[in-house]
């Protein structure tokens, strides 16, 4: 009960710094919409009511068309700012779904405002909608680069989205421009926390891998320089068939007989990773270069990928050396919604933005019943697979291509 209620009283407090915080953005705002009123003044330009405004702007509009235009300027920006002050009060009510609505409206009339996207996004971020957030808080750092807040809200929703490099240059950069902002100093010893956690991982690989490995005959190419090679000529060595065409017969159908069906395929793959749960998981460093070569067909895919989950850098090195070409004969119709969460996530967090990203993902939309197993993903499966997607301003990225991966996927623009 202690616990709960010190919860509570936290949770109340912090709510009670952002409804403050919304108050000063607004008072700031205030105090420059009162310097332009003083320069338009200075101009000469007539003082009209919000209610007389419109009437006003058609008899200006007929002596000068200018000063009209400013009018109606401030009439647009005097209604925007309504929406916010109303987008405020549903806010500090918790009503966050009516403010985010009542901020779009006021976005609508004045596109050049940097408070209403970041108080949208605010809202956004009491919605738990983070890549809603840190798209608002990229609109307002457009409008205003310096504007602290929106590098906190970004760093918050780029934090909550695991995208742990970039919210530390979000807080650094709110440190740098506010060097007393307690958020920022509390958010940022958080992450490099976590990152020490991560760096501290142990560097030693278990020796279930390392049999494993040593069990392996990899068949290396043998370089040598001209005047090393053999200078006999090659002799063909003519085949023959030795076998007759009764056995050979009789060999295609047991091999049909002894040949898996798609159950037992999947059975195997069960096994295997059973099997290396019961062994633990591979301590391995975040550091160091993945171990594992390509596999070969989906069952050495699972078990390698089983054999890394502990690891999430190892696993994007492993998918790194896996030609997206081959995703289709490598994984066929066994293709799991559970391996392809993985890889989303590892995409999310190593190659976010990155043209590796999006063609890794355009081979895996080639493979067969992708459109199936995508329906079975989970919610932030599916948002992080949109995200990913999110790469219209790429000149690397041919418009085509992409168009054509996010049909795959079912996703719409």
């Amino acid at each position: 009960m202690a616990e709960a209620a010190m919860r509570a009283q936290v949770s109340a407090r912090r709510h009670a710094e952002e409804v403050e915080d919304l108050a000063r953005d607004f008072k700031s705002w205030e105090k420059r919409m009162k310097e332009r009123d003083a320069m338009l003044r200075s101009n000469q330009s007539p003082r009209v009511s919000s209610k007389t405004a419109p009437a006003v702007a058609e008899v200006v509009k007929e002596k000068n068309p200018v000063d009209a235009k400013k009018i109606a300027d401030v009439q647009l920006k005097h209604n925007a700012n309504n929406w916010k002050e109303k987008g405020n009060m549903l806010f500090k009510a918790r009503k966050f779904q009516e403010a985010v609505e009542a901020y779009s409206k006021g976005i609508e009339l004045d596109q050049h405002n940097a408070l209403l996207p970041a108080n949208r996004a605010m809202a956004y971020l009491k919605l738990e909608k983070f890549a809603e957030a840190e798209k608002d808080c990229d609109l307002a750092l457009r409008l205003d680069p310096e504007y602290v807040k929106a590098y906190l809200r970004r760093g918050s929703a780029r934090a909550a989205r695991n995208l742990i490099k970039l919210a530390i240059q979000d807080f650094s950069k709110a440190l740098e421009l506010e060097p007393s902002n307690k958020q920022a100093t509390e958010e940022l010893a958080k992450l490099k926390k976590t990152c020490d956690a991560d760096a501290q991982e142990s560097t030693t690989i278990s020796e279930s891998l390392a049999e494993r490995l040593d069990d392996v005959d990899v068949v290396k190419p043998v370089n040598k320089s001209i005047s090393a090679r053999s200078k006999v000529p090659m002799k063909r060595i003519p085949v023959t068939d030795s076998v007759s065409s009764d056995s050979r017969e009789s060999t295609r159908q047991e091999d049909k007989k002894e040949k898996p069906a798609a159950r037992e395929v999947h059975r195997v793959i069960r096994d295997e990773v059973k099997e290396q749960k019961l062994l633990g998981p591979l301590q391995l460093t975040r550091t160091e270069a993945c171990p594992i070569g390509p596999p070969c067909n989906v069952q050495q895919f699972s078990r390698d990928w089983a054999i890394l989950a502990t690891n999430s850098k190892l696993r994007f090195e492993y998918m790194k050396k896996i030609d997206p070409a081959n995703f289709p004969t490598l994984f066929g119709t066994f293709l799991s919604e559970d391996i392809l969460s993985g890889i989303i996530s590892v995409l999310t967090e190593f190659a976010f933005g990155e043209e590796t990203c999006f063609h890794v993902l355009q081979g895996l939309s080639r493979v067969p019943r992708i459109v199936l197993i995508t329906q079975f993903l989970s919610e932030d499966s599916m948002r992080g697979l949109e995200d990913l997607l999110l790469v219209d301003n790429n000149p690397s990225i041919d418009a085509n291509s992409l168009e054509a991966v996010r049909k795959a996927f079912k996703i719409s623009n």
